[in-house]
């Protein structure tokens, strides 16, 4: 089945809030999961796979427990994609992120790539990240440049990442694209997060439903 980008966008970010996140955060997911499936991703499949093994972490367990330094890692467990890219967003525009950067275990980490571009026109050059272990490599600029490498090591498992400038580099242009292929359960899933959001109707309103025996025309 297919949708739109601005279906899925929307989705994403009531699926997020449904999950028990804040709302800003939900709007960062759904930018992401839209960037992403304009560059051919999944993004369906991976926000659920990111909700679904989410759902029980607090938040403060899952953001930089120090973000000061070079090496990020989570107060408890995984570091979020989403979390994690905001935290980068805000030091970088703050002046205040510094480069190479490690990240240790973190989730669905392609939903992490599109803070990178953003990251890429803060800096005036590409940056790199990577897995070095799988060898796994994305190179992107903030003008739809792209080139990457054994991106399936980057699935739904937590993750090592290094992330670095490159200046000089020029990775080629990348296809875009403007509808979104999605499995129906991946959709149905998402519909169950995005229900949560839907506030069940009161008593009153209850009894309240349907035509009244009173017409007062």
């Amino acid at each position: 089945m297919t949708g739109s980008l601005n279906e899925l966008e929307t989705l994403v970010k009531r699926a997020t809030r449904g999950a028990g996140l804040s709302w800003g955060i939900a709007e960062e997911a759904g930018k992401s999961a839209r960037w992403l499936a304009s560059r051919g991703f999944p993004a369906g499949a991976l926000v659920l796979a990111w909700l679904q093994q989410g759902e029980q972490v607090a938040y403060r367990e899952r953001v930089p427990a120090d973000p000061r330094g070079t090496e990020w890692k989570a107060g408890a467990s995984f570091l979020c994609p989403v979390c994690t890219g905001c935290v980068l967003s805000d030091r970088a525009t703050a002046g205040r992120l510094s480069l190479p950067l490690r990240l240790r275990e973190v989730l669905c980490p392609l939903l992490f790539l599109p803070f990178l571009e953003g990251l890429s026109r803060k800096l005036g050059h590409p940056v790199q990240v990577e897995n070095p272990l799988a060898g796994a490599t994305v190179l992107l600029d903030a003008e739809d440049g792209w080139r990457g490498e054994r991106l399936e090591a980057l699935g739904a498992v937590p993750t090592d990442l290094s992330l670095r400038a490159q200046p000089g580099a020029r990775p080629p242009r990348v296809e875009r694209f403007y509808r979104v292929d999605w499995e129906a359960e991946e959709k149905a899933g998402l519909d169950a997060f995005a229900h949560r959001t839907f506030a069940p109707a009161s008593i009153g309103h209850q009894s309240g439903a349907g035509a009244g025996l009173r017409d007062n025309d």
